[in-house]
């Protein structure tokens, strides 16, 4: 009985631990309407990855919170923020991921000549569009376009890291020694 206090008390430990740290989760949406082919391509792909740290524990990472944000293996688009001129923005807009793996983001980046008549840029807006455009004469023309539609499908994953299979092996010797006092004090079963 005592062996099992200490192990819940380790676990317990263990976790909380592990909360109080940024964590890194990786996104993944399928299913788009293709405005420009007029088609939904259920294969087509949205991937990115996101670090945050819930720092008020209300069990949301919110804009404040997140540490970067990488889509399609680009650059980080929370790092970004602050690097912007007249003629180049980029950066992340409002940010939710909460309770249920509950994801939505705007995000986006445009580089443009002085008159903003050449340029090109692209935005993600989930729940809504993500598209790269060019600028000709001052008019976007998109380049790229999908709509999320009902059938739009979203995964997302924690990563782990190293620290934590590190705990996890810890945890898991801890359960080894628990089982093997517990098997000598009371014999074979």
């Amino acid at each position: 009985m005592h062996a099992r206090t200490i192990l819940a008390g380790l676990l317990f430990l263990v976790a909380a631990s592990a909360a109080a740290e940024p964590q890194t989760w990786q996104f993944l949406y399928t299913g788009f309407y293709n405005v420009l082919t007029g088609q939904f391509e259920p294969k087509h792909i949205l991937a990115g990855e996101f670090t945050g740290e819930d720092l008020n524990d209300d069990l949301v990472i919110d804009s404040g919170e997140l540490q970067t944000m990488i889509v399609y293996g680009e650059q980080n688009y929370k790092g970004c923020q602050g690097e912007e001129s007249p003629y180049h923005t980029c950066g992340v807009g409002p940010f939710y991921f909460g309770p249920g793996n509950d994801l939505s983001f705007s995000l986006g980046e445009e580089s443009h000549d002085r008159m903003r008549l050449q340029g090109g840029g692209h935005e993600i807006d989930t729940g809504d569009r993500d598209w790269s455009y060019t600028l000709v004469n001052g008019v976007e023309k998109p380049c790229r376009y999908y709509r999320w539609t009902l059938k739009t499908a979203l995964q997302v994953s924690l990563v782990p890291e190293p620290g934590g299979w590190a705990m996890l092996a810890g945890g898991l010797g801890v359960l080894a020694a628990v089982g093997a006092v517990t098997k000598r004090r009371h014999g074979p079963g």
